[in-house]
């Protein structure tokens, strides 16, 4: 496998996608049917429907920004250890899985130097 290649921008576009469609539909359910029911809103529910779509779709964005900024970190330390520097610390602070892997790779790379 060869560590080198760049994460794949794909991995951010299904995170943001799948957290998005799965935010939005419920919403947009509800405004389709508000705006059957009630047709004088119309213009008001679709101006909704534009705002949380932005909205939802730029939230969606920056969770999966926060998901790959770790793993991104993590690569290129595995780079730097790959060359040879053994120094290598990785500082991630989520308080998830993620930073767990950091602190097991962080005494790894202590291990080695």
């Amino acid at each position: 496998m060869d560590i080198r290649k760049p994460l794949r921008a794909s991995i951010l576009a299904k995170i943001a996608l799948f957290t998005a469609l799965f935010s939005l539909v419920p919403v947009y359910l509800v405004t389709t049917v508000f705006i059957i029911v009630h047709r004088h809103f119309l213009w008001y529910g679709l101006c909704t429907l534009a705002v949380l779509t932005v909205v939802l779709l730029s939230g969606a964005y920056l969770f999966a920004r926060h998901l790959t900024q770790p793993i991104l970190a993590l690569r290129r330390a595995v780079e730097r250890i790959a060359q040879g520097d053994f120094t290598t610390v990785v500082d991630i602070a989520t308080n998830d899985e993620l930073q767990d892997l950091a602190t097991t790779f962080n005494t790894m790379s202590e291990e080695l130097h």
